[in-house]
């Protein structure tokens, strides 16, 4: 077992200001990505089956602690397991997943865990924690950070914390149900505020910008569009190009196809 943080403020509380049952059930919070990268084998080591037999590819992996010491035991214990290759120093900037050892997550952590992924040299690198506990209001942050798997530190070993690794690579994650709807509910508030402040869809769209694209989608041009919303031809362009330019989007063929990613038409 990974041992708690003896620390003020009781870090043996739950995940959020409440109690938390720990290790529950595993939800996917993206689409299954299979990139992984080149990486050297450790001589000797055993290769990783997945769930369909096959042989799992391996996943470097970086470790992040306040305490130096506490790095350097994760460092170890994870060091020649299976399925995971240990990066250190400036190798770091290799890594697939950062695995982040904490008691009491703040902002100060997330700061830290900001600057990693920033140097890093993939643009998605997928963010383990090993915590006694993750505030809520700290949640969408540190979802921004590319957090993917909470594990409850104290409750975990190191097996269970190299599988949620090798999953979070593999786009899988393993989440608490009270956190899970926790990030839920901040996403939706955030969307909420978005939308009552802007009027703006989580897609960055407004309401008359979906009605056009909507049309366009269905091969109208610009004088039918402006027809059928009585509008003036010049409103219609206008409308266009203020959401293009917003959304740095080339073309209104790009616009129509960003709509439909995002599920707006």
């Amino acid at each position: 077992m990974i041992g708690r943080e003896s620390a003020p403020g009781g870090l043996r509380k739950g995940w959020l200001d409440g109690g938390h049952p720990a290790n529950q059930d595993c939800r996917t919070v993206e689409d299954m990505s299979r990139r992984l990268s080149a990486v050297a084998v450790p001589a000797g080591s055993k290769a990783v089956r997945g769930q369909d037999g096959g042989v799992m590819g391996w996943v470097s992996v970086a470790v992040l602690a306040r305490d130096p010491i506490a790095a350097d035991g994760a460092r170890a214990a994870l060091r020649g397991r299976p399925g995971v290759r240990l990066v250190v120093g400036d190798a770091e900037r290799q890594a697939q997943v950062l695995i982040v050892f904490a008691g009491n997550v703040d902002g100060a952590l997330l700061s830290m865990v900001e600057e990693f992924v920033e140097r890093a040299e993939s643009s998605t690198v997928r963010v383990v924690f090993v915590v006694s506990r993750l505030p809520e209001y700290y949640l969408l942050r540190a979802f921004e950070c590319g957090l993917v798997s909470v594990l409850m530190r104290g409750e975990v070993d190191y097996d269970v914390i190299v599988r949620a690794t090798i999953n979070a690579s593999r786009a899988r994650s393993t989440m608490p149900e009270p956190l899970l709807f926790a990030l839920l509910d901040r996403i939706r508030q955030s969307q909420e505020r978005l939308h009552s402040t802007y009027g703006l869809t989580s897609a960055g769209l407004n309401k008359r910008e979906i009605e056009v694209l909507r049309l366009l989608s269905d091969g109208l041009d610009t004088s039918e569009i402006a027809a059928k919303l009585n509008y003036s031809e010049r409103t219609i362009k206008a409308v266009l190009q203020v959401m293009m330019t917003r959304l740095g989007l080339n073309s209104r063929a790009h616009a129509v196809a960003y709509a439909i990613r995002c599920g707006m038409v």
